[in-house]
């Protein structure tokens, strides 16, 4: 069905939102179309249909990209917390002083930090390190200031050296936390006890013949360091963002407040990262679905040959073949022209988006995304996709 030969031509579906030639109307009329795209976008959303009402409104943004409202209104309804988020940036983008957004911002990115520590902790506990590491490192990239979170990193982190910057993050936001310095005390204890052994045993090395120092290595043992596993509680994450007053009216902020029962797909997850790979698939295997993962779109053109996803995730950039690319080739073909492509990427621009669309994508998600997102974007297209 495919080859590795890649076709420049492709009969992908551009979505509606994105047929009109807005690129011919004058700065005068793209004005006035942006404001009454704004005005019925704000109408519906305000009547229910949020779905509807992001499609104006992502029209009315396409045409004037500097419109405060239009972005602030495209928050208030959008599918994710990430894609929130990014709208929110736009908006400071714009006016860095706008206190609307800055609050609801602020808000939305510690929900999200919340919910990946919540996650990280879980992972923590049950043995997965390496998730754990990556969603607790997500966590104190976007709220730093979270001390839990910073502890909980450092009970995960194997390198002594890192281990102590870590902790020394923490006691920078707590000084009088004993039990951190405490811990702070025994990594440095070990770290000089390692740094000790290891200068005794190059001198030792020198007195050595080559097979005494081989019978000492076998049976000398690094001492591990002492840990304690962090003791605060973590609460649960708040379960939506408070929505914040638009002017003379307001949308409900809850884009998926419950989640119906889902059934059970075949997904193909195309990444280039093992962990983001592992992550997704632990999620969706729980809830029954099965996985199919690729490396790359190369890899995942040959897992098409021998499987029909219901749905897929890919990556934007990846080596050898990147997401557009890929998602051109699966729009070009008969068998999986029909197949909901969900692009995810550590990236949130608006035009990165629309390029996206353009070469065929169904929706976009921006990394770190919420396992509720994952799900309900599997319910929602695979669903549409069926109907």
């Amino acid at each position: 069905m495919y080859t590795d030969q890649r076709s420049e031509s492709s009969d992908a579906v551009v979505p509606t939102q994105f047929e009109d030639s807005d690129n011919a109307a004058s700065p005068a009329d793209a004005s006035l179309k942006a404001r009454e795209l704004l005005r019925q976008g704000i109408i519906i959303a305000k009547g229910g249909d949020k779905k509807h009402g992001r499609e104006l409104l992502l029209k009315s943004v396409r045409l004037d990209p500097r419109s405060e409202m239009a972005w602030l209104w495209l928050a208030s309804v959008a599918e994710t917390p990430e894609d929130s988020i990014s709208c929110l940036q736009r908006v400071l983008d714009i006016n860095p002083a706008h206190e609307q957004a800055l609050e609801w911002s602020k808000q939305a990115r510690r929900n999200l930090a919340q919910s990946l520590l919540a996650r990280g902790v879980a992972a923590a506990k049950d043995g997965d390190q390496e998730a754990a590491r990556t969603l607790l490192s997500q966590a104190v990239e976007i709220e730093p200031t979270r001390e839990v979170a910073w502890l909980w990193l450092a009970s995960v982190t194997e390198e002594l050296e890192e281990k102590l910057t870590l902790l020394q993050r923490a006691l920078d936001l707590n000084p009088s936390n004993e039990q951190t310095q405490t811990s702070l005390q025994r990594v440095q204890a070990s770290l000089a006890r390692a740094r000790s052994q290891r200068a005794t045993e190059a001198t030792r090395n020198e007195d050595q013949t080559p097979r005494e120092h081989a019978a000492q290595t076998s049976t000398t043992e690094l001492q591990a360091p002492s840990w304690e596993t962090p003791t605060t509680e973590v609460d649960q994450p708040a379960a939506e963002v408070a929505q914040p007053a638009l002017a003379d009216s307001r949308v409900s902020a809850s884009p998926f407040n419950t989640l119906p029962q889902t059934t059970a797909r075949t997904i193909l997850v195309v990444d280039d990262s093992p962990t983001v790979r592992k992550l997704i698939a632990i999620k969706l295997e729980k809830e029954g679905h099965r996985v199919v993962p690729a490396v790359d779109g190369k890899d995942a053109l040959a897992k098409l040959n021998d499987v029909m996803p219901d749905l897929i995730f890919t990556d934007i950039t990846m080596p050898r073949m990147d997401g557009y690319q890929f998602c051109k080739l699966v729009r070009s073909d008969e068998t999986t022209k029909h197949v909901p492509v969900i692009m995810l990427s550590g990236k949130d621009g608006f035009f990165d988006k629309v390029r996206g669309r353009m070469a065929g994508s169904t929706a976009y998600i921006t990394k770190p995304f919420e396992p509720e997102t994952l799900l309900k974007v599997v319910n929602d297209y695979c669903r549409s996709a069926n109907n």
